[in-house]
């Protein structure tokens, strides 16, 4: 059990020696805490609720009567209220005050406040309460999709039980630990770090971002504390808190938000937003996460900014303007392959073509380009979005992987049909790329036939431009150790 939950949370109205006996109870039967408490009768919802209002600092309301007002019903529809499990009590100023079962439940503010243009200020309300004022408030002439209170209280039963486990290991902190990752995140950007690490150890977890292709050490984190932090990334990923033994993949958008800090997204500056692709796996220690940062205000580069050699550059630009044709660009993850095809994208779009991108995600918002984002879960997977590409009448088509030998047979089929393909590889040279579609089964006659062009990538570290200085060396270093390439023949 975290020790927050049994300083502040036990300390108010249970003892420890209660808290010591319904710990067992808790973690082996995977229960929410306020049900085992309450079955064990050390305490009431009642006074879990008021405990935790206590401690967020947040008004505690048992009966609504005589505070809703009707209008606010036509701010927030019925679908919006019983999907969050809200009620919209009044309108303040520039605020709505909304009655919660869960006041902590980050990705209802952020979408109530979306929707209703105004500041949402959370009161905490008994559940049953709750879904006893939506019934009345939604509640019409000749309405028959209108549950019981009973059954709606059995839907949402175990997304509350969650919501309520939320609250307890949060309690006061979870403004500090929203905070806390918004600063992660802050110092990421500002590091110009690729990926953000939240690693669990046997007794401390850390944090390190990759910079340059380097990880870099950052903060330690408690790990109490870090269970939090990783809930609350999961909460804005819209994963499954609950899961801690599968792997997971999400996405958060952070941008400047109307909603108050801590509470909503991160505020990153005026007009900022930043992209960010979250995936969890289950340690030894613990899950770790791993954060990775797409700037979308990030310029566009053009293939004279990538650092090409000349020959090499006059090459693949002879290759991505002919027709018909697919270009491949193959390496390790990381190792810029789609920054590459988006230079290449840049230097054919104009008015007369129609170029379409398929992507997971998309990383750069271009103008005059239709970029497809692949959802996996309802069908729309790379190959199920090339066909419906073809549809479109397009002359260029990105293709953000190719990962199977469906996508790879279609990729081909588009190829030879009269349109241009660019797309990726992981194989560690341009020759695997061949290797590669033939181990997919794909006939060699019509690689010959499609492929225009393979291009192998790797980052390079580069001097700093501020802190780099002249040294001088020696002889040995100067002609290169035994064994030792010229830098100029691997380049």
């Amino acid at each position: 059990m975290p020790p927050s939950a049994t300083s502040s949370f036990g300390s108010a109205f249970l003892t420890p020696v209660q808290l010591k006996k319904s710990a067992p109870k808790w973690t082996r039967l995977q229960k929410n805490l306020p049900h085992v408490l309450e079955s064990m009768g050390f305490t009431t919802e009642e006074k879990i609720l008021k405990g935790v209002s206590i401690q967020m600092g947040i008004p505690y309301v048992t009966i609504l009567e005589g505070m809703i007002e009707p209008e606010a019903a036509g701010m927030i529809s019925e679908s919006l209220a019983r999907a969050h499990v809200v009620i919209p009590l009044f309108k303040s100023d520039d605020s709505l005050i909304v009655g919660m079962a869960n006041p902590m439940d980050v990705r209802a503010i952020d979408e109530l406040a979306m929707i209703s243009r105004l500041q949402i200020r959370p009161v905490m309300v008994p559940l049953r309460t709750v879904l006893e004022s939506i019934q009345k408030m939604y509640a019409g002439p000749g309405r028959q999709d209108i549950k019981p209170v009973g059954e709606a209280t059995a839907d949402v039963s175990v997304a509350v039980g969650m919501a309520q486990e939320q609250l307890i290991r949060f309690q006061a902190d979870d403004l500090t630990v929203a905070t806390e990752l918004n600063s992660l995140i802050e110092e990421g950007v500002l590091r110009r770090a690729s990926d953000i690490h939240l690693e669990a150890g046997e007794k401390i977890a850390r944090v390190r971002f990759r910079v340059d292709g380097m990880l870099h050490d950052g903060k330690t984190v408690e790990l109490s504390r870090y269970v939090a932090l990783v809930a609350r990334v999961k909460i804005l990923a819209e994963l499954d808190i609950t899961e801690t033994r599968l792997p997971q993949d999400g996405h958060i958008r952070y941008l400047q938000s109307s909603v108050p800090r801590g509470i909503g997204m991160a505020m990153l500056g005026s007009g900022q937003a930043v992209d960010i692709r979250v995936s969890t796996v289950r340690g030894v220690f613990g899950e770790k996460v791993v954060l990775r940062i797409l700037d979308s205000n990030k310029s566009l580069r053009s293939l004279r900014d990538m650092d090409l050699s000349p020959p090499v550059l006059e090459m693949f630009s002879t290759a991505i303007r002919r027709p018909n044709n697919i270009i491949l660009v193959t390496g390790p993850t990381g190792s810029g392959k789609t920054t590459t095809l988006y230079a290449a994208l840049a230097e054919l779009n104009d008015l007369t073509r129609n170029i379409v991108t398929l992507e997971d995600p998309v990383e750069y918002h271009i103008d005059r380009i239709t970029q497809i984002e692949v959802h996996p879960k309802i069908g729309l997977t790379f190959a199920a979005g090339l066909r419906s590409i073809l549809r479109q009448d397009p002359n260029v088509v990105l293709i953000g992987e190719i990962r199977d030998v469906e996508t790879a047979e279609i990729a081909i089929q588009v190829a030879i049909t009269g349109h241009q393909v660019f797309s990726t590889l992981h194989t560690s040279d341009a020759v695997g790329a061949v290797n590669r579609l033939i181990t997919m089964r794909i006939e060699p006659f019509l690689i010959s036939a499609a492929l225009g062009g393979v291009m192998a990538q790797r980052l390079v570290r580069k001097l700093c431009e501020k802190c780099v200085q002249p040294a001088r060396a020696d002889r040995r270093r100067a002609r290169g150790a035994p064994g030792q390439r010229d830098h100029r023949t691997i380049l």
